[in-house]
């Protein structure tokens, strides 16, 4: 089993991601108090080798997720990938960060 915890930013929704390997196919539990996430859980509940090897504007969690999530940047979709890939042993488990600079601008 892979679990993942996102801290998605200023919404403060984090998401909590469960990714099991059955012969395959990894099923997938997505908790969050997001309401778009929610929706995204209730529908993405399973994501095969072939799902993810689509090209990304065909990619099964990106085509849903366009149905569910309003927000482009959310990192929770990327997170879901991460998740799969590494439950498929497609990847290793390495932690993913995005940090801003807090330079004054024009630097």
């Amino acid at each position: 089993m892979t679990k993942v915890i996102v801290h998605p930013g200023i919404c403060g929704f984090d998401a909590f991601i469960e990714a099991i390997n059955s012969d395959g196919v990894v099923k997938l539990q997505i908790k969050s108090e997001c309401e778009d996430v929610k929706k995204l859980a209730e529908i993405l509940t399973e994501v095969s080798l072939k799902d993810l090897m689509e090209p990304l504007n065909q990619n099964k969690v990106y085509k849903t997720a366009t149905k569910c999530i309003s927000h482009s940047a959310c990192p929770i979709v990327c997170a879901i990938i991460k998740a799969v890939e590494v439950e498929l042993g497609l990847a290793l488990e390495k932690d993913v960060t995005i940090k801003f600079d807090h330079y004054p601008r024009g630097k």
